[in-house]
């Protein structure tokens, strides 16, 4: 059974090739997509694999009405869970980018080329958004960022952590989820409960693992949900990792019961993430959230555990128009610098990714895939390697 489930796993590798940098999550973090030198054919079966990705969250097959109309003024359908109104028309309609008129005028609704539709405030071009799972991630400042496979992974980790707790709502699920995909060698099944029954096995490998339709709740989130994995570490790792539901101010509780618990536990990390389903109000998170966890860690005995807060990704074209005001990305914005601040005057390691998703395709506009959750993870445990590892 467990050499069955296994398959090759081949992290994306950085294209820079420099000396290691220290400050890992700050240098490592800061740079760009670069587009990778495939086939037509793998972009074909990329954009198939996106449209179904898109599709099972209920968004539309096709992105553009065919007429160079476009933008919020012109939306698409998207289903919803309501059987007396089954759509929404709520998704921007987009321009075709195999046309020559791939750019957006948001304020007239047309399509087209050149500076009048391309680069202005309500523009967008829809050429220059770059998918990271055909991309590779470049560092600006000529910084290596280390490839870790499974084996060399465990191996560190198990050197100089003892736990690692993911917290937060679906953006940290996910990284969660390509952390173990990392950890069991398997992307198209790792991410699941090795129990999940074989139809679902099926509907909810590679990319779906990352989908939160019908697949989320198939994803291994507990301590006791990976270790019924064996290809978890092939069985031998010395640490453990587990995701706690805490996906908003007030989950908040469930957050400090299980940092509690690893109070004074040498080697143990916490990564913490919400914002989205607050409307991203960073006084409420900072103040019912944030702020009661730090306090809760400065009881302890000996610094454990190590706290790390997670910003919140960029959102894309694909976010439902009726949360641009509130869940767009100058609310982001504001809301990471709001939440960086504080943990800058509190001493709170911050974990920033809005860069790396800037840009960058999102199947719902919230949401990304292997390809940006893969490295996000990669950066992680050259932080730990620099941070911990004895």
């Amino acid at each position: 059974m467990k050499n069955e489930l296994r398959t090759p796993y081949h992290p994306p590798q950085p294209l820079s090739t420099h000396l290691l940098c220290r400050d890992a999550l700050k240098t490592l973090t800061s740079g760009n997509w670069v587009r990778r030198n495939v086939s037509d054919e793998v972009v074909r079966n990329r954009k198939r694999l996106d449209v179904m990705l898109r599709e099972r969250k209920g968004w539309p097959e096709r992105l553009f009405h065919g007429d160079l109309r476009c933008g919020p003024l012109f939306p698409l359908p998207r289903k919803v869970r309501n059987p007396s109104r089954p759509y929404v028309l709520d998704v921007q309609s987009q321009c075709d980018t195999e046309s020559d008129y791939y750019c957006c005028q948001g304020n007239t609704g047309w399509c087209g080329h050149g500076d009048k539709f391309c680069d202005c405030p309500s523009c967008i071009n829809y050429k220059s958004f770059i998918s990271a799972e055909l991309a590779q991630w470049q560092p600006l400042n000529g910084c290596h960022v280390k490839n870790f496979t499974q084996s060399s992974a465990c191996e560190s980790m198990s050197r100089g952590i003892s736990s690692v707790t993911f917290i937060g709502d679906s953006l940290v699920r996910h990284f969660f989820s390509a952390m173990v995909i990392l950890l069991t060698n398997d992307p198209l099944y790792g991410a699941l409960k090795f129990t999940t029954p074989t139809k679902m096995r099926d509907i909810c490998k590679g990319d779906s693992q990352f989908v939160d339709s019908i697949c989320h709740v198939h994803t291994a989130m507990t301590w006791r949900d990976i270790m019924d994995n064996p290809n978890f570490c092939d069985g031998w790792a010395r640490f453990q990792i587990s995701y706690v539901k805490a996906y908003k101010v007030e989950t908040a509780g469930l957050a400090l019961l299980a940092i509690k618990k690893l109070l004074n536990k040498v080697g143990s990390v916490v990564l913490m993430g919400i914002g989205i389903h607050n409307n991203f109000n960073a006084s409420s998170v900072i103040q019912f959230y944030l702020e009661p966890a730090v306090r809760l860690v400065s009881t302890s005995t000996n610094g454990w555990p190590h706290l790390i807060w997670l910003s919140t990704h960029s959102m894309g074209p694909l976010k439902p128009i009726n949360y641009h005001r509130d869940q767009g990305n100058p609310a982001i914005l504001s809301f990471n610098d709001q939440l960086s601040d504080y943990c800058n005057r509190h001493n709170v390691t911050l974990f920033d990714t809005f860069n790396m998703t800037t840009g960058v395709h999102s199947f719902d506009g919230t949401h990304f895939g292997v390809g940006v959750n893969t490295m996000k993870v990669q950066i992680l445990l050259n932080y730990f390697e620099e941070t911990f590892t004895r």
